[in-house]
């Protein structure tokens, strides 16, 4: 059988007897695309056969996709289907380019080429097919570049935040913040379990401070809605003396939320700017 630039994809082309077959059809020619989950394993055996490898990771989202229960219509059609866009565009350039030298070369091998140019056709008019081919692949590819692929990635990155990413980060380090005239929170940072270490909580009057509270760490309590002060220490300042109180916990509200400490990723966050 002759495989001579025959286009052929092998499934689990990383390991074993996938592997070892897009070695042979290679060896007879074939352009080889091999598919695996491993990106360290396909690159491996690249450089053994001589294919070229995708990665498919739908082993490796499996867990995420039991865990919170994704749709099998949103996986399939939401997600993995607009890859198929993105590598149609991304394969096209050299897969058009195996197709010319391919059609080509068979034409000079047959001396059709000769033939062409004794008749008296131009060089001009043996490239126009080239030419209005080439025009139309480029039309293809900027309709799919700048009209189909950029909507197919916004489905598929909606579907990796809300069924694979985790979207909530961080959102800065040594946290100041007024909450209200003349009362200030600090906090070494905040987490992602809504606690924040190092929590010191400041009362002015004009410009003069008369309480200060600083604990090891403050927790949002869901069920209540309140804030859990722990292991905190307590000092009220009047005019001719101070109060120091010292306690293991404290349940009080406060004007913030969780919610005003943490970022969505590539969120842009205006207060960065005015530090």
């Amino acid at each position: 059988m002759n495989l001579t630039n025959k286009n052929i994809l092998v499934t689990g082309g990383s390991l074993g007897i996938g592997k070892e077959t897009a070695k042979i059809l290679v060896e007879k020619g074939a352009n080889v695309i091999i598919t695996g989950r491993d990106n360290k394993r396909l690159l491996t055996a690249q450089k053994y056969t001589g294919a070229h490898p995708i990665v498919f990771d739908i082993s490796e989202n499996l867990d995420e996709f039991i865990s919170k229960d994704a749709p099998t219509r949103a996986i399939v059609f939401d997600y993995y289907m607009n890859f198929v866009p993105y590598f149609a565009n991304l394969f096209s350039p050299l897969f058009t380019f195996i197709a010319v030298i391919y059609f080509t070369s068979k034409m000079a091998y047959n001396t059709e080429i000769i033939a062409i140019l004794s008749s008296g056709v131009s060089y001009r008019r043996l490239m126009r097919p080239y030419l209005v081919s080439a025009l139309i692949l480029a039309t293809f590819s900027f309709i799919l570049g700048n009209f189909i692929i950029p909507p197919a990635n916004r489905t598929m990155n909606d579907f990796r935040e809300e069924y694979i990413d985790n979207r909530k980060a961080i959102a800065e380090r040594n946290i100041h913040r007024q909450i209200e005239p003349g009362l200030y929170i600090y906090m070494s940072n905040f987490n992602n379990n809504d606690v924040g270490s190092r929590f010191t909580m400041e009362r002015f009057e004009g410009a003069k401070l008369v309480e200060k509270l600083t604990a090891d760490n403050i927790r949002y309590d869901k069920e209540t809605g309140k804030w859990i002060i722990n292991n905190y220490w307590k000092r009220t300042i009047f005019d001719d003396y101070e109060l120091l109180e010292n306690g293991f916990r404290i349940d009080t509200t406060l004007n913030i939320k969780p919610e005003d400490f943490k970022l969505e990723k590539n969120e842009f966050n205006p207060e960065f700017l005015s530090k």
